[in-house]
């Protein structure tokens, strides 16, 4: 095991140092920052525990008095695994692996007592969790649909089902295979991402899509992919890299001649 430190620099470049925490090798460490309320969220394993994967959210306000576990989502040695807390009106939510061993959704204010389960539903995506204005968005997964997008306000009664895209058990995101295709990203009042509605091979089949957290406005942009049925193994062939800048969206897809592309959309 190794020990990995946590520390703050002030402006005066004076380090101090508020916890240490072990894992087995640094990739094994996927870290979770976000600020929220001041405070400084983020994911270790306890030194306390003995445990190198014992990894659970915890909280900081800058100082080693200050700086505690926020909750143990998964009592024992296996920990929760907390990941990508996005915050959203005043809550950040994550994912993490509870008692039922499937990774749920979670929110928190900052403190324990604020610091609960949204929804016992779908399986949630270790990574992909975005929100705009009005909702979080999330790919959750669950035996009846498949991987599909999913909303939530942040209640259990609020988080449902946007839209089946890939009808049936069939999932119209996939993170595994060769690529991990499945990339939130918020745009105005909507989200971006890509998806299939069939099941050709390679990836070919997934296009870009948006939503704004309604069946009726989950709707397909556009075919992007522009090639023939030879293309080299390490590109995706598929709309991936998205990510918004000046008014616009960006992402990376291929063209007839099997060049990778930098497309950009905006409305109007």
């Amino acid at each position: 095991c190794q020990e990995i430190m946590l520390g703050r620099l002030d402006q005066d470049k004076q380090a101090t140092k508020l916890m240490s925490f072990r894992t087995v090798m640094p990739t094994v460490y996927e870290p979770m920052f976000s600020t929220l309320n001041g405070k400084l969220l983020f994911n270790a394993g306890s030194l306390q525990t003995g445990h190198a994967f014992d990894w659970e959210p915890w909280v900081s306000e800058g100082t080693p008095e200050t700086t505690r576990l926020l909750a143990d989502v998964s009592p024992g040695p296996t920990g929760s695994s907390p990941f990508q807390a996005i915050v959203s009106n005043n809550v950040a939510y994550f994912s993490a692996v509870s008692g039922s061993h499937e990774r749920q959704l979670w929110r928190t204010d900052g403190t324990p007592e604020g610091t609960w389960q949204v929804s016992s539903g779908p399986q949630v995506s270790l990574r992909d969790i975005a929100a705009t204005e009005n909702y979080l968005f999330f790919y959750g997964r669950d035996s009846a649909h498949g991987s599909e997008l999913w909303r939530s306000d942040g209640t259990e009664e609020g988080t449902q089902l946007v839209k089946d895209i890939y009808p049936g058990t069939q999932s119209s995101i996939e993170e595994s295979g060769r690529f991990h295709i499945a990339t939130l990203v918020p745009f105005g009042q909507e989200v971006f991402f890509a998806a299939r509605q069939t099941s050709a091979n390679d990836g070919r089949d997934y296009q870009l899509w948006k939503s704004d957290g309604t069946e009726a406005g989950t709707v397909l942009v556009g075919n992007t992919n522009h090639f023939n049925n030879t293309y080299p193994t390490y590109l995706p062939p598929f709309p991936n890299h998205l990510t918004t800048a000046d008014g616009s969206l960006l992402f990376v897809s291929i063209n007839q001649m099997i060049t990778p592309q930098l497309l950009r959309y905006h409305e109007g």
